[in-house]
C-alpha cells in the first residue's frame, strides 16, 4: 500500500513541470541526434587511442622513457636517507650508496 502511494506521488510531481519547462518534440529530437554526434565523435577518438596504443606497444616504445614506480620500501628507505642526511650515520647505515 506504501508503494502505491508513493508511485501516485511520483506520477503528481512528473506531471508538475509547466508546458514550458517540458521538452517539445522538436527538441527531443535535437538532443538526440546531439547526443548520437557526440558519442560517435567519442567513438571514433577511442578507437584511434586504441590504434596509438597498439603501434607503441608494437613499436617497443610503451614503456620507454618512463619512470619506475617506487615500491613502500623504497619510498621508506629514501625517506629515511633523508632524515639522517649530514648526520654522519649514512655511511654506517646505508652502506651501498657511497659516493667517492
Amino acid at each position: 500500500m506504501a508503494d502505491e502511494k508513493e508511485e501516485e506521488e511520483g506520477e503528481e510531481e512528473g506531471d508538475s513541470k509547466s508546458p514550458s519547462e517540458a521538452l517539445t518534440l522538436d527538441e527531443a529530437k535535437k538532443v538526440v541526434t546531439e547526443m548520437q554526434a557526440a558519442n560517435k565523435e567519442r567513438k571514433e577518438l577511442i578507437e584511434r587511442e586504441e590504434e596509438l596504443h597498439a603501434q607503441k606497444i608494437l613499436s617497443g616504445k610503451a614503456d620507454a622513457g618512463e619512470k619506475k614506480e617506487k615500491t613502500k620500501e623504497d619510498k621508506a628507505i629514501e625517506s629515511a636517507k633523508n632524515l639522517i642526511k649530514g648526520s654522519g650515520f649514512e655511511n654506517d647505515l646505508f652502506p651501498e650508496t657511497q659516493t667517492g
